[in-house]
């Protein structure tokens, strides 16, 4: 099985919560299992060092030129491992749009958060798709990790939607978290996209599920469904609708139980697969 796995945040590239630790975690347990063709794709933020990390440039991959925002983006790959492991990162460098970042990613270091955080993880999510295609490596499963990566199912399931390429690909949403900051995106990143937009409030999270051939919540210790839902009553329905799942966590869960939630994700992603 051929498996996509998106994060805006990969430990120790880049780390501001719960989710970067998770990426890690979860994607080197995944690739203990020798029947898996697993790849990883991360943003390249400025602070991320090719040499401490030994980045290297995919050559068919330099200078990868993309309509996007009514211009044409010129974006380049690098790939890498996650240290002491052999799971593979590829790295989206672009000089306008993720290259003066800080650590803390989504905000400066004076707290203010980037007015132009949507359009960048717009961009980083159709460069995963166009790469995909470069690299004439169709995935069996992508999986979208939090909302960063919503634009994927979306734009598969539309724009994409008449591309043989992605015919047999299935999507999965995973969500740590429910970020206000990334749930609501407007016409304006919608039409960068070429994507028909609703007006000035898409609601990614509800389109996500909707678009999602599988969503997946991991709950820890009570944070995300209960309370949620409660207040998000439309969410709750579509969740529900299209079957998603949630899997209970502990952040502080040992590698040995990490091999267990691997093997339970893995489980639902072969039951996918087979439809």
């Amino acid at each position: 099985m051929k498996i996509l796995f998106l994060s805006s945040e990969i430990d120790p590239f880049a780390n501001s919560y719960d989710l970067a630790t998770f990426a890690k975690k979860l994607t080197i347990s995944l690739h203990h299992n020798k029947d898996l063709d697993l790849r990883l794709m991360h943003p390249k933020y400025g602070f991320i060092s090719d040499r401490k990390y030994i980045l290297r440039e995919v050559i068919r991959l330099r200078d990868l030129e993309l309509d996007f925002n009514g211009q044409k983006i010129s974006v380049n790959l690098k790939s890498g491992f996650i240290p002491n492991s052999r799971v593979q990162v590829y790295f989206v460098e672009n000089q306008e749009y993720f290259k003066n970042i800080s650590e803390l990613i989504y905000k400066s270091k004076n707290g203010r958060i980037y007015l132009d955080n949507l359009m960048r993880f717009c961009l980083f999510d159709l460069v995963v798709l166009e790469t995909m295609k470069k690299l004439f490596w169709a995935p069996d499963v992508i999986i979208c990790n939090d909302l960063q990566s919503s634009m994927v199912p979306i734009m598969l399931k539309n724009k994409y939607k008449t591309d043989d390429f992605y015919s047999n690909t299935k999507i999965v949403s995973i969500f740590n978290s429910i970020n206000k900051d990334f749930r609501y995106f407007t016409d304006k990143e919608y039409n960068a996209l070429s994507l028909e937009s609703a007006g000035k409030k898409n609601d990614n999270l509800v389109l996500a599920l909707e678009n999602s051939d599988l969503s997946i919540l991991f709950n820890y210790k009570d944070q995300i469904p209960n309370k949620f839902f409660n207040r998000n009553k439309s969410v709750k329905q579509v969740f529900e609708k299209n079957k998603g799942k949630i899997i209970n966590l502990d952040s502080s869960i040992s590698d040995v139980e990490w091999n267990s939630v691997s093997e339970q994700l893995l489980d639902i992603l072969k039951k996918i697969v087979k439809k």
